[in-house]
């Protein structure tokens, strides 16, 4: 047996970051919105990181190292029910896959939480609608109104009836919806990953929670 280095440090922090992240993101769904958005941002960050470090990162963090076709991703599960898989240095074919569903999912996840922000009026996609309404009234209107008003005032009064009109309970709800039920698809996913890991652990007879910390796996 030798040891070597299989997961880089970016790697390592980023896996941690993201498990303590989600875990914050399911105790603050209902109580605690202020943090719950905060910390859906930063989920944000580490996604984009993670996807630009699966580009240029070290060898078996890239997406070239664990991609691989249905084939042989189904031949690796065939063998794990038989107890007898093929041993990978880095993710498996099965562990690759899930770490891309993972990472999709986490990414439509988001993306749905920052929509259901923004049809509240927060967050950076209701800015973005506010700014495109602002620069549509800014090319109709002229330079100032009849009773004295400046632009500015008639623009911003134009902009935010407009924004009510479409700031409706219905797409509140509608955006929830969508939230919750691919918060539970992740969640599926992370205990169908939870459960890989252990079963790939005792079949490989290697503690991959570990080397997940460590960076290191041992390797005959």
């Amino acid at each position: 047996m030798k040891i070597i280095k299989v997961w880089d440090i970016f790697v390592r922090v980023f896996h941690w970051s993201l498990v303590a992240s989600v875990i914050t993101q399911l105790a603050t769904a209902e109580d605690f919105k202020s943090v719950h958005a905060k910390v859906g941002y930063f989920i944000v960050a580490l996604l984009i990181s993670r996807i630009i470090w699966g580009v240029v990162g070290s060898r078996h963090a890239r997406f070239t190292d664990f991609i691989y076709p249905p084939a042989e991703i189904f031949s690796y599960l065939k063998g794990l029910i038989q107890g007898r898989p093929r041993h990978y240095t880095g993710h498996n074919p099965a562990g690759g896959a899930m770490v891309c569903a993972l990472l999709f999912f986490l990414l439509l996840t988001t993306l749905s939480g920052l929509l259901t922000y923004g049809a509240n009026g927060k967050g950076p996609l209701a800015l973005q609608s506010s700014q495109i309404v602002t620069r549509t009234w800014a090319h109709d209107t002229n330079d100032r109104n009849d009773d004295g008003r400046s632009e500015h005032d008639e623009l911003n009064n134009k902009m935010e009836k407009r924004y009510n009109h479409g700031n409706t309970r219905a797409q509140v709800h509608f955006w929830k919806e969508i939230h919750e039920s691919l918060v539970n698809i992740t969640v599926f996913f992370i205990i169908l990953h939870f459960c890989g890991v252990i079963a790939s652990s005792y079949v490989h007879r290697e503690n991959l929670i570990l080397a997940m910390i460590t960076g290191n796996k041992n390797i005959s």
